[in-house]
């Protein structure tokens, strides 16, 4: 017990500073990718600290199983460093007891981390969607980029010279229309707010341009009012309708069964599910990393002389990178039905999990 004890001691700071250090990159990179593209937009401090408050989950879900992953290269590398590992083996104390603690905080982590990922990042996920949404619908302008084409209107696509996000004043205004009668709009200038669901652009000294089977038309106007509605979209972002990464295990088996039993061709049902499957495998692999990182971790502190705490920053980078690559890359491979569901999801514990076991038992046999 008195063993145990100092190792969960050993073990406990590294694993908090490994979370904290990667977590606070992570949130910095989320802070530059969405939130930095709201500030300066009229957007309110409350809910850009909303924003990221929303993003951490999905952060702890990465940072969590690395920070133990650094904790064992850091507790043990310092054992091992000090030669207090060869003095307890000296003792007649063998390497799978120094383990037992690593091992049991790898399972209480994955405990954790399953909660996180089945759980609270798919309610996360709907809220930051949903908040999303409703920055939009507040301030419609602060998607639209000058010199960009805006496509996420219904029916239109909208392009702008100049964009001032506070007061959704608009310059060199023009509006494709995606739907007959395929109407072409430019205006000089125009504003752009919404109202009870409805997207209001307000023109200013334009022009009409329509092709039609009748031929070319241009009707020139002072002011013209364009209203979009945005009612399928309110309908699409309520609180009822929730898009695969904002469901739960149960949830994922629940919607597989209803597009089973539902409408579509066949190729779009396996398409469908295959895309389910791919996040409930995510899920589980996610949960379930902690331990293969243990192993993986043990595996390289014991073979190493000496591990301080930048060492073993350094080591965690590539593995990190690794598994976020083959996370990323079995994503889209698995969504696109190239690679089954499961070994999508899974290659990369699979992969860290043999080299871990690898290391492990030679040091065991040492």
């Amino acid at each position: 017990m008195i063993l145990h004890r100092y190792i969960l001691k050993e073990e406990l700071p590294p694993f908090v500073l490994g979370i904290g250090v990667l977590t606070l990159i992570l949130l910095m990179n989320q802070f530059f990718l969405m939130v930095w593209d709201i500030i300066g937009k009229g957007v309110k401090p409350i809910q850009i600290a909303r924003v990221l408050l929303y993003s951490l989950p999905f952060i702890f879900v990465f940072t969590i199983p690395m920070g133990i992953f650094i904790a064992h290269l850091m507790a043990l590398g310092r054992l091992n460093q000090d030669f207090e590992l060869l003095a307890l083996k000296g003792c007649g104390v063998h390497p799978m007891k120094i383990s037992i603690v690593p091992f049991m905080l790898s399972l209480i982590v994955t405990g954790g981390v399953f909660y996180l990922t089945d759980r609270v990042v798919p309610d996360a996920n709907f809220k930051l969607r949903k908040l999303l949404y409703t920055i939009a619908y507040e301030k419609p302008t602060y998607r639209i980029k000058p010199g960009v084409i805006f496509s996420e209107l219904p029916d239109y696509d909208l392009y702008v010279l100049e964009v001032e996000h506070k007061t959704g004043h608009l310059e060199g205004v023009t509006i494709f229309e995606k739907v007959s009668p395929y109407r072409t709009i430019v205006a000089r200038e125009g504003y752009l707010y919404s109202r009870d669901s409805i997207l209001v652009l307000h023109l200013i000294d334009g022009e009409i341009h329509t092709v039609s089977e009748n031929g070319y038309q241009k009707v020139t106007f002072p002011k013209y009012v364009l209203r979009v509605s945005l009612e399928a979209k309110t309908k699409y972002h309520g609180a009822r309708h929730r898009t695969d990464s904002e469901l739960s295990l149960s949830g994922i088996k629940q919607r597989i069964v209803e597009i089973k039993h539902g409408k579509g061709s066949t190729e779009y049902k396996r398409l469908r599910v295959n895309r389910l499957m791919v996040e409930y495998h995510k899920k589980l692999a996610l949960a379930f990393s902690p331990v293969v990182l243990t192993v993986l971790g043990l595996g390289i502190a014991l073979s190493l002389r000496k591990v301080g705490a930048g060492l073993s920053f350094g080591i965690a980078l590539p593995f990190f990178i690794f598994y976020y690559v083959c996370l990323v890359g079995g994503e889209t491979l698995g969504d696109r039905g190239i690679v089954a569901p499961w070994l999508s999801m899974w290659f990369a514990n699979i992969i860290l999990g043999v080299v871990g076991v690898c290391l492990f038992i030679r040091n065991l046999c040492r």
